[in-house]
């Protein structure tokens, strides 16, 4: 029973200290997309990832026209019951400056639903460079991250989305 003990132990000082995130609460899933449409209980998610990039969810080579908005799409497991919020944290790499916030959008969390919350956030104003998003718990603790390229065309071409449901 000592090392049982011991990891619990472990466990309780790391989450004291808000090293670890709340345990109710797990990032499952999360992407960016060119589109996500909510239709009849699911999430209609575009993209242009080519299937040989099968790591990645969405599009994390973000290419960018005139008009395009990103969409960061997460799905946040909570238990039945639980009612709260997480922060959709927005970082830019700046050349000169490095990792610079440039959102904190809310998104709020009710638990019971078997594959968790699903919920997007849209982000308008950008520039061509690596982006990362990080879900947080409301006191700052990170669930979840994902980094990003954005590449901006200056003119409008034809594209091929391919559409993904959750």
């Amino acid at each position: 029973l000592l090392p049982a003990w011991m990891i619990l132990g472990v466990f309780f000082v790391f989450y004291l200290f808000g090293w670890i995130p709340p345990v109710p609460v797990a990032v499952q899933d999360m992407g960016i997309y060119h589109n996500v449409e909510k239709e009849n209980g699911q999430y209609k998610l575009y993209h242009e990832n080519p299937w040989w990039r099968f790591w990645n969810e969405g599009d994390q080579n973000f290419v960018a026209q005139p008009g395009d908005q990103i969409y960061f799409f997460a799905s946040v497991y909570s238990p039945a019951n639980f009612k709260d919020s997480v922060t959709l944290h927005w970082f830019y790499n700046d050349p000169r400056e490095g990792w610079k916030t440039t959102d904190r959008i809310s998104m709020k969390v009710a638990g019971g639903r078997a594959d968790g919350y699903r919920g997007f956030a849209v982000k308008s104003n950008y520039s061509a460079g690596d982006w990362r998003v990080s879900v947080e718990t409301t006191d700052g603790r990170e669930m979840g991250r994902m980094y990003f390229s954005v590449e901006k065309q200056e003119t409008a071409s034809q594209r091929n989305f391919q559409l993904d449901f959750k």
